[in-house]
């Protein structure tokens, strides 16, 4: 049985964004547990091309671009198509790597305030919106992977 982390009722901003968005990344390895390599490089959804590891590899490498590429300027390493997971890499690996740069990310971010900006795409983004954009993108994610798995393999995540 997956257990959900409870972001805390009574928090500053900061601490309710954190546990949150933090929630909703355990959420994504607890969803993916139990899932077979095989299972998780099937295609559920016919025509969408969207495979558990794909959704795990976008997330990894949406995490590098916000935190890494737009907080810190470094280069982006991303892969153009994010979500076609190397099919020689086992989903225990993509998760252990999407851990990671999620620890990465959180690292980053807890050094900034949340009104710090940075300029991309001609438009101008404070911490709180990135923050609150990776909630939302894992969350839309969160609920595709739990989706694909019981379509895959019949076994719902419960919360």
């Amino acid at each position: 049985m997956l257990t959900r982390l409870h972001p805390p009722i009574a928090a500053d901003e900061r601490a309710t964004l954190d546990a949150f968005l933090d929630g909703a990344r355990a959420a994504i390895r607890a969803s993916c547990s139990g899932v077979s390599d095989a299972d998780a490089r099937r295609i559920a959804l016919p025509g969408s091309g969207l495979t558990l590891c794909g959704a795990v590899s976008h997330l990894r490498w949406a995490e590098a671009t916000w935190f890494e590429v737009a907080l810190r300027g470094e280069r982006d390493r991303a892969p153009a198509q994010d979500y076609l997971a190397d099919p020689d890499v086992p989903l225990a690996q993509l998760l252990d790597e999407y851990d990671a740069q999620c620890a990465l990310s959180r690292s980053i971010a807890a050094r900034l305030s949340l009104d710090t900006s940075v300029a991309g795409g001609g438009t101008r983004y404070n911490v709180r919106w990135i923050l609150l954009h990776m909630l939302e993108e894992t969350r839309r994610l969160l609920g595709l992977i739990e989706a694909v798995r019981e379509l895959l393999v019949g076994d719902p995540v419960a919360s």
